[in-house]
């Protein structure tokens, strides 16, 4: 069991950090892409609409004008809500590895560019809300928070979590906008090489710790065991 935990907060994406969502993600961003008439892009370019806000992905990766990536958006979460969300998994090993943090007193917040209601959701599918203290992420009732970047998200995270010093947080994340984010505000980052961005997207990033697991989390977090 741990000891002593290296920081006061730590602030999670969600997607490809907490949850692997890639399977529902890429079933609903298919489903959009037929019904609006535009090809299927290839498995390596849909793996990289898991993480990104989805109108930059719509844009980026199928060449949609901004209103057509509006409407895909307005799609996707119709689809994502009724069908997709199901398909989602907790990674092995992160519910103890909330419990641990939550034990010693660390403060657990979210920073992710999914709605919060679709972070409500599967955390209390997978029992894990009882350890954030809050959930920060995409509003959709919010104007303000409905295009939240990520270094927005998790300054919102640390103040959440009663954080002022960046030093005394952490965020882990798994792609090149969560290590960039942290880069912005100041705080020091852990890169989740078992999500989706991967370990050469992360490095490519800046990032200069990452986990291949939920486990390998524990030594970058905690300073011993007992």
């Amino acid at each position: 069991m741990p000891q002593k935990p290296l920081y006061h907060a730590v602030i999670l994406d969600f997607d490809g950090t907490v949850c692997a969502t890639g399977e529902g993600i890429i079933y609903s961003v298919k489903q959009v892409l037929n019904a609006m008439g535009y090809p299927i892009p290839s498995p390596v370019v849909l793996q990289k609409f898991i993480g990104p806000p989805p109108v930059y992905s719509y844009m980026t990766f199928c060449g949609m004008p901004k209103v057509e990536a509006e409407k895909a958006l307005l799609l996707f979460r119709k689809i994502y809500n009724d069908e997709g969300w199901c398909l989602t998994k907790a990674y092995p090993n992160m519910d103890a590895l909330l419990q641990s943090l939550d034990s010693c007193g660390v403060k657990i917040c979210t920073a992710s560019s999914k709605p919060i209601r679709q972070i409500e959701r599967l955390l209390q599918k997978f029992n894990l809300r009882q350890y954030f203290c809050g959930i920060e992420g995409v509003d959709e009732t919010n104007e303000t928070k409905r295009g939240a970047d990520k270094p927005t998200l998790i300054r919102d995270a640390m103040a959440c979590c009663g954080i002022t010093d960046p030093q005394k947080a952490v965020m882990i994340g798994d792609t090149h906008f969560d290590a960039e984010g942290a880069k912005a505000v100041g705080i020091p980052f852990i890169g989740a090489a078992y999500g989706y961005g991967g370990a050469k997207e992360l490095l490519e990033a800046g990032a200069s710790v990452l986990a291949d697991s939920v486990k390998a989390l524990y030594p970058l977090l905690f300073s011993g065991t007992i």
